[in-house]
């Protein structure tokens, strides 16, 4: 697809639509960045070496706090 093409389907979204796109597009050009590559690398090593817990082991850690509420 040539530019102009996606000019021209740019052109017809609706301003919110476009911004969506850009949000989009910028998070893309983020996601290819060597930089970010590395921090998630970075942050997956710190995770691993138990720096940091994930999203999963907070969800339980949270479960067993409020089970313990719960029977106390």
């Amino acid at each position: 697809m040539s530019f102009a093409e996606v000019k021209e389907h740019v052109e017809r979204l609706t301003p919110s639509e476009r911004e969506e796109l850009a949000a989009l597009l910028r998070a893309k050009k983020l996601i290819d960045s060597p930089e970010y590559r590395e921090r998630v690398m970075r942050a997956e090593r710190e995770i691993d070496a138990g720096k940091y817990v994930t999203l999963e082991q907070l969800r339980e850690l949270v479960a067993k706090n409020q089970a313990a509420r719960r029977a106390s």
